[in-house]
């Protein structure tokens, strides 16, 4: 069995970005007895930063090429079953979330661990 999956974000603009992912699955045995056929999925989204970035508008398609369904062949003491199966593995989704608070980040305070005052009061 092999497989692979990969992603890729990629920013338009001030305020839009989009980001395409995907995996594939080849033929495996599975089992010991079960071929499986090879399965993938390409998704698809896009992303709109609103109202001086609190808000965020997103959309988003998942296998698109209808590709996510499985298949296999037994064939195994004189007996040969064939078998798939699928789920909901297209969607469309439109989501909005909201950031509470500032946007500004006030600069980090001088913070140290535990182990870095022991230290200090080692030496001195």
């Amino acid at each position: 069995m092999y497989g692979a999956y990969l992603q890729q974000t990629f920013t338009i603009g001030k305020k839009y970005s989009a980001e395409i992912s995907g995996y594939f699955n080849g033929p495996a045995v599975w089992g010991g007895t079960w071929r499986t056929k090879s399965m993938g999925g390409l998704d698809l989204g896009l992303q709109k930063q609103l109202f001086d970035k609190q808000g965020t508008l997103k959309l988003s398609v998942t296998d698109i090429l209808f590709t996510s369904p499985w298949r296999a062949t037994n064939d195994f003491g004189g007996v040969y079953i064939k078998g798939g199966g699928s789920w909901e593995s297209r969607t469309l989704r439109l989501s909005f979330s909201w950031r509470f608070g500032s946007n500004l980040i006030n600069k980090s305070r001088n913070r140290q661990t535990g182990l870095e005052s022991e230290s200090k009061r080692i030496k001195g």
